[in-house]
């Protein structure tokens, strides 16, 4: 199975804009939300030197994992397994968003 097949596999709504694969535009989907997500390689495809631009609430949702994402660049050796890295950082940071936003339990008293 080719690098592009197991991509669409895993977001399948991330798709290549060129013919040399040096770009990826789309929405990626975590937890039930769809996000917007644009990757710029470079022509080497090395992840080490890759782009990601992101929408607002994307950027919002991952405010403090910046240097967990830069790290997941720089030590997955293809497209597909940084993805599946990525989805979990933000699977994470999504429940730990989640539960700082989250009222307190209902106090009820006798």
């Amino acid at each position: 199975m080719t690098e592009h097949h197991g991509l669409i596999n895993e977001c399948p709504l991330l798709l290549p804009q060129n013919k040399q694969k040096t770009v990826f535009d789309g929405f990626i989907m975590v937890k039930d939300k769809e996000f917007r997500l644009r990757i710029l390689l470079p022509e080497q495809k090395c992840l080490r030197h890759a782009r990601l631009q992101c929408s607002w609430q994307l950027k919002q949702v991952l405010h403090g994992y910046q240097h967990i994402v830069k790290q997941r660049l720089q030590h997955c050796s293809d497209l597909v397994s940084f993805m599946l890295e990525f989805k979990t950082v933000l699977e994470i940071a999504l429940k730990n968003k989640h539960e700082l936003q989250s009222p307190p339990p209902p106090e009820y008293y006798a």
